[in-house]
């Protein structure tokens, strides 16, 4: 918890050349690669990606107004009175998924004395924050970003260790609020790889192809209209 957020600046990041890339809801630059592999995973709601340099792992898109994380913490600030500093900052009807996960990371531990003075529904509300981004293991142990394009905005975690930078967990709204996913994008040489100039080159040309996700239905249909098919059986290295 000890990794402050930095701003990512898109617009003047350098870009690696490539190819306009579809996973059916969303497209984006993929850097140039003799060897490119698209699949869905059995279920055909999430797409891999495999490159001679990167694999990246799209997960099963969403509406990120409708979510059990959002919900939790909304149950708790309705416990709250409405004139608490707490629902100020905090609870606002077109939050976002995105938006919890980005004021999470700023959280820390109140200093210990300041715990007496907090009355029950506050310090379950505070404890619930805590817990939440506690449980969120997926990277940023070298740096966590914030950033936005003209298509979408989001929040990424880069690494698994304080020297690691081969991977990467991003979170991916559209503009609008209304479509979300999630991505792991590493590059495949461990020990000497940087995910950055991949990362950077993703992010900043993606943009949601769909406006709303109507259902697992509707997912599996864009996938499949992009040409992706399943995975076949067997594992690469």
């Amino acid at each position: 918890m000890s990794v402050v957020p930095e701003i990512l600046d898109l617009d003047n990041a350098p870009i690696m050349d490539g190819t306009t890339t579809s996973v059916g809801y969303a497209e984006f630059i993929l850097p140039e690669s003799d060897t490119l592999i698209l699949e869905s995973t059995a279920n055909g709601l999430a797409v891999v990606v495999w490159t001679d340099s990167i694999h990246i792992a799209f997960v099963k898109p969403f509406d990120p107004r409708e979510d059990p994380f959002v919900d939790e913490l909304k149950q708790q600030l309705e416990k709250l009175p409405t004139n608490h500093d707490l629902r100020h900052h905090w609870f606002e009807e077109d939050m976002t998924f995105l938006d919890y996960e980005i004021l999470l990371e700023k959280q820390t531990p109140d200093p210990f004395w300041r715990l007496f003075a907090q009355d029950k529904n506050t310090a379950e509300f505070n404890a619930a924050k805590l817990l939440l981004k506690g449980s969120n293991v997926g990277g940023g142990m070298n740096s966590v970003y914030t950033y936005e394009t003209q298509n979408t905005r989001g929040q990424v975690r880069v690494g698994n260790a304080r020297e690691d930078s081969h991977i990467a967990v991003s979170l991916i709204e559209n503009q609008a609020g209304t479509v979300a996913v999630g991505i792991i994008m590493r590059r495949r040489d461990v020990d000497t790889g940087d995910i950055m100039p991949y990362l950077i080159t993703v992010l900043s040309s993606l943009r949601f192809t769909t406006e709303h996700i109507e259902g697992d239905d509707h997912i599996r249909t864009l996938i499949e209209l992009a040409g992706i098919e399943k995975q076949q059986e067997y594992e690469k290295e």
